[in-house]
């Protein structure tokens, strides 16, 4: 079942349970990036079972790196260093961040089961790795470092 996601037409979200939508989780994303608007957003909702996640929205800003790899055939490994900050104009077309943001969409439609969502368990468990046992966050706050810790 498709259905609108309130985002005003900017994507869709399927979803699919055994019973009810009580296990469900779907996020959209828009897709629309350019030079007047270069930042995303992800858009969450939920059902009852993960309703931490439920109504939320996540700004995404693209920020290039350089990175320095290193393959040795010999010891079979691959060392990745970061490298300065990138300079230059990277994606002027918005075509690579278009797709990024398109693939985070689909990532909700295609990680599903009958009965649980497999990105909201693991959205979960991140968030849930991200807390600090001693401090007190909020669930958007430690929505947001949840995916920032990965940037």
């Amino acid at each position: 079942m498709a259905t609108d996601n309130g985002t005003g037409g900017l994507g869709f979200y399927s979803t699919w349970s055994l019973y009810d939508d009580s296990d469900i989780v779907a996020w959209s994303t828009n897709k629309l990036l350019n030079s007047t608007n270069p930042f995303g957003a992800i858009y969450i909702n939920a059902g009852q079972y993960y309703d931490l996640l439920s109504k939320i929205s996540c700004s995404v800003e693209f920020k290039p790196k350089e990175f320095n790899i290193t393959v040795d055939k010999t010891q079979k490994t691959i060392r990745v260093s970061r490298g300065s900050n990138f300079v230059g104009a990277l994606d002027p077309d918005f075509h690579l961040r278009n797709i990024a943001m398109e693939q985070l969409g689909i990532i909700s439609q295609v990680s599903t089961t009958l009965y649980f969502s497999a990105i909201g368990d693991a959205s979960i468990e991140n968030m849930a790795n991200s807390a600090s046992a001693d401090s007190v966050i909020s669930n958007l706050t430690t929505v947001a470092d949840s995916f920032d810790k990965y940037a």
